[in-house]
């Protein structure tokens, strides 16, 4: 509803052939003009969803294993980190 009206209004003052003109493309050499905090967010992103996830899923057998616990107490300590 909101777009629909952005349009409406946009046309009834004339401003939608400015607005085009002025409104640039996206291109793939864009990606340059990033800085260094976008990237450093993405690199966060990507090590936690390659190296801490795989671990989330098979952490409870870990720990199960490893430290000698019962299922429910390795399923327990294996959700802490997400309190």
């Amino acid at each position: 509803i909101a777009s629909s009206l952005d349009i409406y209004g946009s046309k009834k003052l004339g401003r939608q052939a400015r607005e085009l003109a002025a409104s640039k493309k996206v291109r793939f050499s864009d990606i340059k003009k990033f800085d260094l905090n976008f990237w450093m967010i993405c690199g966060c992103i990507c090590l936690f969803y390659i190296a801490i996830l795989p671990f989330q899923a098979d952490s409870t057998h870990f720990i199960e294993i490893k430290y000698d616990m019962n299922d429910t107490l390795a399923a327990r300590v294996a959700g802490c980190v997400y309190y």
